[in-house]
């Protein structure tokens, strides 16, 4: 399906099997589509490819595909369900990233640079592997009621840090809020949580970092801002000076 300067409504449509060298389901350029309760499934990792567009999806499902926007696409996901899918959102600055009761489940993941990301009420649990589970870098990032737990980062090659660094979260937008979220046991061969914005607001949330798998808050070469309020004491945090 190929939308060029429309805005249409699709309502309990599947798309599943298909194959192309890019956007083998669904390409929009310019376009403002609206997705609800659809079904998408068996797609290569750039199976959905957008080009400053408005994305849509309400009530959708995504299974095992790979979901690309890129240059001054919005996206909007609200009561979806992915499943083994990846978004890698990246936009010029200035675009967003809206997320609201969302699942993301095994080896789901989300790449979102050069954007304002908001993601409420969702939850990102089960991934194993060598990936990393939430990318946040531009303008603002914010998590409100979210919970990532039980992931796991299995791989152990020093010569692969970059690949284990923040294997939960990884977050370097101008600003960062955790905002009452649940981030717990999360494993891996390095700190599972980085953040290095330099303004980081932490506001009352539960916290898990076991042993030597704890969180890093970095303020862009030096601690910066960082605010850590009413976080229950069950893991450490250590801050670019090494506190």
């Amino acid at each position: 399906m190929r939308n060029d300067g429309s805005s249409p409504t699709l309502i309990g449509c599947t798309f599943t099997g298909n194959i192309a060298d890019r956007a083998g389901t669904v390409a929009n350029y310019g376009s403002s589509p609206t997705f609800r309760g659809c079904n998408f499934s068996g797609g290569l990792w750039d199976a959905m490819y957008s080009d400053g567009s408005n994305l849509v999806f309400e009530q959708c499902q995504f299974d095992n595909l790979g979901i690309i926007t890129q240059f001054g696409t919005n996206a909007t996901l609200v009561d979806c369900e992915l499943l083994n899918t990846s978004i890698n959102h990246s936009a010029w600055w200035g675009s967003t990233l809206d997320v609201q009761r969302t699942n993301f489940i095994g080896s789901s993941n989300v790449r979102a640079t050069g954007v304002t990301a908001r993601i409420a009420n969702s939850r990102f649990t089960g991934a194993t592997g060598g990936d990393r589970r939430l990318i946040l870098a531009g303008d603002e990032a914010t998590l409100v009621n979210t919970l990532i737990a039980g992931n796991r980062n299995s791989v152990t090659d020093p010569g692969r840090v970059a690949d284990n660094i923040g294997s939960a979260l990884r977050c370097a937008s101008t600003i960062t809020r955790l905002i009452n979220c649940s981030i717990v046991d999360n494993v891996g061969s390095f700190s599972p949580v980085v953040i290095s914005s330099p303004t980081t607001i932490i506001q009352p949330m539960k916290v898990e970092a076991p042993q030597m798998h704890d969180w890093r808050i970095e303020g862009g070469g030096a601690v910066g801002d960082a605010t850590v309020a009413g976080a229950a004491a069950f893991g450490r945090f250590h801050q670019a000076d090494g506190s």
